[in-house]
């Protein structure tokens, strides 16, 4: 039985403007998350698409041994021509979350490593455009092709592609995220978990 969403919170916002060729990144600011490599990607996807932005959502991380800054850390990977390209907004409260999805052209999360992630339910249960990794339970969250694009999260090269795959069909790309909707709704809606946990419980107590 997997995590629940609530798809009520977390649905499509008709009424906030996308901003286009926007990318979006929001999880903890560390190493895990995958966000080194996306900060890679990005002079590929600039060179493709100049008016290309990221930007960064996330409380950072701190290495508890050397006393350092992951976002510090981060820094040295921004090339300096697309510095103002990659925006590091920091921790938002989390009912700011939802407009900042909605923002987005496309949410970018190639976590190494996840559980089963909330962050990436959250954004297929938006409706939005979606690239994450083949990682983990990568391939169990997202249908590649059909509700997103999973990449690998090991290389900035194919994290790109991946992204400029998704901007050069916004068709398609819009067609993705509508599908992951849906398939939220089926799988991950919390009205539909509860209904599977009761269900869990009866049978045992039977």
């Amino acid at each position: 039985i997997p995590n629940p969403i609530d798809t009520d919170l977390f649905s499509p916002k008709n009424d906030i403007s996308v901003k286009i060729n926007k990318l979006l990144f929001v999880g903890t600011i560390c190493e895990k998350k995958g966000i080194r490599q996306l900060v890679m990607a990005m002079p590929e996807i600039v060179a493709k698409y100049p008016d290309a932005t990221l930007e960064i959502v996330g409380r950072d991380w701190y290495d508890p041994i050397k006393k350092t800054s992951y976002t510090s850390y981060l820094e040295q990977f921004i090339a300096p021509d697309i510095k103002a390209n990659v925006q590091i907004t920091g921790a938002v409260d989390l009912v700011q979350i939802p407009k900042k999805i909605a923002e987005a052209e496309i949410c970018v999360y190639p976590s190494h490593m996840e559980a089963l992630p909330l962050a990436w339910l959250e954004v297929l249960s938006m409706a939005k455009p979606f690239v994450g990794s083949t990682s983990g339970p990568g391939p169990e969250v997202v249908k590649h092709g059909l509700t997103g694009l999973l990449a690998d999260c090991h290389s900035p090269k194919d994290i790109a592609n991946k992204v400029i795959e998704l901007l050069g069909d916004k068709q398609r790309a819009k067609k993705m995220g509508l599908n992951a909707r849906e398939d939220v709704l089926k799988r991950f809606d919390v009205k539909v978990l509860i209904n599977k946990n009761l269900q869990f419980f009866n049978s045992i107590l039977s």
